[in-house]
């Protein structure tokens, strides 16, 4: 069936993409698009990790193992019996810990260490370096016990393997002889056949293996370290990257230039800026046209756009003949794409006009658009409101009418006059065009647009890749709700040539197919 001959509707009712905007294939096309942030992150948490591997001080640690058992006096005939707790009760070993990490143990080693008498008087400790050394010696103190038996580790961490292995055995000894002094205390405290009964009563400790200065280093492995850090660099990277695409409004992708317009992105151009340099004095820069980037797309992007013009009705029902080319801000493309777009549809049998309207745009606001006896648009409305040859340049080749914005002053006053009254007079000598294609201004100028959709029969809204707001573009078309409903498609440009850009965009897969086929078939 011919698009021509389908109703209206079906026409402008394109296939949009409905989906969930925060998908999985959402999450693929963040974390590809913001690949750098992936790798960045890890990156930097490995190079941290590394240097800390290699400059973190050695530690060694000592350990010495204690067999602690409770013995208890039972009655029987004419003498105790001293049995051990098979099991000891956990508080019973947890007093133990806490007695073997205790202050009066630890003086006690620190002055066996030293070579000065031992008073095992906490009262020793009086000033804050006492308090500080006592605290630092604790923090490297390591008491634990082994699973569920009656075995107690102590460990002690310090920079020299001997002196690690010298204090675990003073706090070994220390405990042992606190032991042996309160069971002595005790047992000074009965008298006659309970005091010698009481001797061999209470805790008691057996050094099961002394402590000895260790060979390797007690450091966490440093591969070990390095691989935590990978995978939590790893962990935060993925995270940002979706945190920067959450809050990130621009477009990059077809989808998402479609959900927010509600017309199909009728192509994706790969662009590439070329920029003018102009040399000359200060006195001649003054005169010259502001230095421009053109973009050029590719036709097959632009395909489409001529394709629906081509086969669409405007409201009246008869065929389109006004149709405009608007973006979102300033030098966003959309004076080259009407360009590119006039071209492609201009033919010798297929007369095509176009006329810049855009008094906002740099390359077109300087008083030297127009040479000395040129006029452009602004001039004829100014004037008598007729076409003239010297107003209108025509391409012999390809059939090709264009007309110049003219001589603009001021913008505002410039886009005022563009869209008044007196463009309904050219309305008769734009008839002997089969298409007039109108650069429009940016929609920061809304009034100016909302104005220019009166006469017009559609708008193409092209898009500049990862530059266009989602956002803006959104509340710039709520707000004119005349220039959302002439809006029959858009254009994407200045995507990257990154194939990953588009992995998860069926659109964009589609477009890149059709651009290389009609590549290929124009060869």
């Amino acid at each position: 069936m011919d698009v021509s001959s389908l109703p209206k509707t079906a026409v402008r009712s394109l296939p949009v993409s409905n989906g969930s905007t925060y998908d999985w294939q959402w999450m693929a096309r963040a974390l590809i698009e913001r690949l750098w942030v992936v790798i960045l992150i890890p990156a930097i948490f490995g190079v941290l990790a590394v240097s800390y591997v290699l400059v973190r001080p050695a530690t060694f640690q000592a350990t010495a193992t204690l067999d602690v058992v409770n013995l208890r006096l039972l009655p029987g005939g004419g003498s105790g019996v001293f049995l051990p707790e098979a099991q000891a009760l956990p508080t019973f070993l947890d007093t133990q810990q806490q007695i073997i990490g205790s202050t009066s143990i630890i003086i006690a080693a620190i002055e066996t260490l030293e070579g000065t008498a031992a008073d095992n008087e906490a009262d020793d400790v009086k000033t804050v370096s006492d308090i500080e050394e006592l605290e630092a010696f604790r923090q490297r103190l390591i008491v634990s016990r082994i699973g569920q038996s009656n075995l107690i580790n102590i460990s002690f961490r310090s920079d020299d393997p001997q002196t690690s292995a010298n204090t675990v055995n003073a706090v070994v000894d220390a405990y042992l002889a606190k032991l042996e002094q309160d069971r002595l205390e005790t047992a000074e405290a009965a008298s006659g056949w309970l005091q010698e009964q009481l001797r061999s009563v209470g805790p008691r400790a057996t050094v099961v293996s002394a402590a000895y200065p260790p060979i390797h280093k007690s450091n966490t492995r440093g591969l070990l370290i390095i691989a935590v850090a990978g995978v939590i660099g790893g962990f935060i990277g993925l995270f940002a990257a979706l945190i920067l695409s959450f809050f990130d409004t621009r477009i990059r992708n077809p989808e998402q230039l479609a959900n927010v317009i509600g017309q199909p992105c009728l192509g994706v151009g790969k662009t590439s800026s070329r920029t003018k340099k102009k040399a000359g004095t200060a006195d001649n820069k003054k005169k010259l046209r502001p230095a421009s980037a053109k973009v050029e797309v590719d036709d097959p992007a632009l395909f489409n756009v001529a394709s629906l013009i081509q086969s669409s009705t405007s409201e009246t029902g008869s065929r389109m003949r006004y149709v405009g080319v608007t973006s979102l801000q300033k030098e966003s493309g959309s004076a080259s794409v009407s360009e590119q777009l006039a071209r492609l549809i201009s033919t010798p049998d297929h007369k095509v006009l176009l006329v810049d309207a855009n008094a906002y745009s740099s390359a077109t606001s300087s008083e030297n658009s127009v040479t000395d006896g040129e006029r452009g648009l602004i001039d004829i409305i100014m004037g008598d409101g007729e076409l003239s040859e010297k107003a209108v340049k025509r391409e012999p080749d390809t059939g090709l009418s264009t007309i110049s914005i003219g001589t603009v002053k001021n913008s505002q006053r410039a886009g005022q006059l563009i869209w008044s009254d007196k463009l309904r007079e050219l309305k008769p000598s734009f008839r002997q065009y089969d298409l007039v294609i109108f650069n429009l201004p940016p929609l920061f100028a809304s009034t100016d647009v909302g104005a220019a959709s009166k006469y017009l029969d559609s708008i193409i809204f092209v898009a500049e890749w990862a530059k266009t707001s989602q956002t803006d573009l959104a509340t710039a078309l709520a707000l004119n709700p005349s220039i959302h409903k002439k809006i029959i498609g858009s254009v994407l440009i200045n995507a990257k040539e990154n194939p990953l850009i588009f992995l998860f965009s069926p659109l964009a897969n589609f477009l890149r197919k059709q651009r290389t086929f009609l590549s290929g078939t124009a060869k």
